[in-house]
């Protein structure tokens, strides 16, 4: 089973899609986890939506959702853990790419520990950052 991310709005220069089995979002969140790019603190999303519900409704229609799927808690820097940790067309936001972005800039040597796996997400969300986000299903 795998996680597809693709960024909505217009891109020039990234294919705008991610994918990655269930063990390589655990890394991928660990790693991120690690660097302070995820609100990892107990908040929990609000409840919305049965995910049946959503997954049948065309994209259009999903948006009767859309501030429950792009909620963030208040105060939070980051990606909140669980938009990465389910595949229930959550909205990770261009702010919330560009502030995972921001931290991981600021976290040290931006080239240590970078295999091009890494390499590729990063580039992601930096394209998630410059659009209107991701959604993760």
């Amino acid at each position: 089973m795998t996680v597809d991310m693709t960024i909505i709005g217009q891109l020039f220069d990234h294919p705008g899609y991610f994918t990655a089995s269930w063990p390589g979002m655990r890394e991928l969140t660990r790693r991120m986890a690690a660097k302070g790019m995820l609100v990892t603190d107990a908040t929990k999303p609000p409840t919305g939506p049965p995910i049946e519900e959503l997954a049948g409704m065309p994209p259009e229609e999903r948006e009767v959702a859309g501030a429950w799927l792009r909620y963030h808690p208040e105060g939070s820097v980051g990606i909140p853990w669980w938009k990465l940790h389910s595949n229930d067309y959550w909205h990770v936001t261009s702010e919330e790419c560009r502030q995972a972005m921001e931290v991981w800039e600021s976290s040290g040597d931006p080239a240590e520990d970078v295999d091009e796996w890494w390499a590729d997400w990063l580039r992601f969300l930096e394209a998630g950052a410059v659009a209107d986000g991701f959604t993760v299903a």
